[in-house]
């Protein structure tokens, strides 16, 4: 469950905009990360994970970032194409499930971490 006080770590929401490819179409999901919002979040770690990317082990840890519920949920859908990014650390997260509180209080959601930014 969300508590207020431990909210202390700030968070930013990134999509990627429309891009052009080049001819004048717009290209889907290609343009350069954006930031929607910030808002602050309770990290908590929940499980890692240990894979071998390219011949080298590589760690994989997965989050979850509690937060207060905001309009910008609903009114512009955030999708598992999104990102977090930590602007203190720079660290990057792939969102993989979002969560909202049915009175809409709160929101839970569920990451993994990226390459650093």
């Amino acid at each position: 469950m969300l508590e207020a006080g431990k909210l202390l770590t700030p968070i930013t929401f990134m999509y990627r905009p429309d891009g052009d490819d080049g001819y004048g179409n717009a290209t889907p999901w290609s343009g350069p990360w954006t930031a929607l919002f910030t808002t602050a979040a309770d990290k908590r770690t929940i499980r890692g994970s240990e894979t071998v990317i390219g011949a080298r082990l590589s760690g994989v840890q997965n989050v979850e970032f509690w937060t207060r519920y905001r309009p910008e949920f609903t009114t512009q859908p955030i999708t598992t194409a999104w990102q977090i990014k930590m602007p203190r650390d720079g660290w990057n997260w792939d969102i993989l499930l979002i969560e909202v509180d049915p009175r809409r209080r709160f929101v839970k959601i569920t990451a993994k971490s990226t390459m650093l930014a």
